[in-house]
């Protein structure tokens, strides 16, 4: 009877490897999952006591078979970016009452496209990526949460990372993006934007920001920043720098002094802050002939 135990524990074992080959589990769940880490921690510390171990032994054993699967899923990433193979994927969640969309992107390098979209959908997030990219979204009320992270643990930066973000433009946006090296063209034109934070050392940014009824905030913190933002037509808009190194081109504003620019305007209000240590940014109006 013990032997059959100890047979199944070992096939237990095998399966759990197995499915890891199989599905190629995100390593995020394994490492900073708290409630995926515990529930493989408990199955297999069962498995090893039903199957006649100690309980030292067991929790010795779970520890050790824990630790291989996650040093597995190392191995695994680390062939198929060998390969080259790229992992792709599309995130869609459809509107069920949400007034107001707070999105968190945790990225690495690459391209990020961003812009609206129309219908159901809440937001949709397609990338293509070396691996497999942790994602969450948590509804509570007319609010929904949407949180995608690059781990990126073991392995350099890619150049070959591409994220494109579409979010329903009827719904209320709060964005959070950061990354290393990202080139951005975001276009936010129709997206009801509240608040856009984006940090990053390196970003090279194409930023379109289009007419809105509320009061927009743009926060920037980037070491090297080289940009171009258009605004929409007859709207005030407040640019502040805090960096040693600046340059700046924007028709019709005004140096106030303490690195703030302001042009004039009564359609609307934007409030620009960049922090860095080089900025090379150009601010015009859209051009909408």
């Amino acid at each position: 009877m013990k032997r059959y135990r100890g047979i199944v524990f070992v096939l237990t074992i095998l399966l759990l490897f197995g499915l890891s080959y199989i599905f190629k589990w995100n390593l995020y769940y394994l490492l900073s999952n708290p409630y995926v880490l515990t529930s493989l921690f408990i199955l297999i510390l069962v498995v090893s006591l039903l199957s006649g171990f100690k309980i030292k032994l067991s929790i010795l054993i779970s520890l050790l078979v824990v630790i291989g699967l996650f040093a597995f899923n190392v191995y695994l990433m680390r062939v198929d970016l060998k390969k080259g193979i790229p992992f792709s994927e599309s995130i869609i969640k459809k509107v069920k009452g949400e007034k107001e969309l707070f999105s968190n992107l945790i990225l690495t390098s690459g391209d990020l496209t961003l812009k609206e979209t129309l219908g159901e959908n809440l937001f949709i997030f397609d990338y293509y990526s070396p691996i497999k990219l942790f994602h969450k979204f948590n509804r509570k009320g007319d609010m929904g949460t949407f949180t995608v992270k690059d781990l990126n643990l073991f392995w350099g930066d890619s150049h070959k990372n591409e994220w494109e973000f579409y979010i329903n433009e009827n719904i209320k946006s709060k964005i959070i993006i950061k990354g290393k090296v990202i080139k951005g063209n975001i276009n936010l034109s129709k997206v009801s934007l509240n608040e856009l934070k984006i940090k990053s050392s390196v970003l090279h940014l194409n930023m379109r920001l289009g007419e809105k009824e509320e009061i927009v905030k743009i926060n920037i913190n980037s070491t090297s920043l080289i940009g171009k933002i258009e605004i929409p037509k007859g709207f005030y808009v407040d640019v502040k720098f805090d960096s040693p190194y600046v340059i700046f081109e924007g028709e019709n504003f005004k140096d106030v002094g303490g690195g703030r620019y302001v042009k004039e305007g009564e359609s609307g209000r934007i409030y620009i802050n960049i922090k860095g240590k080089g900025t090379i940014l150009t601010i015009e109006e859209e051009n909408n002939d």
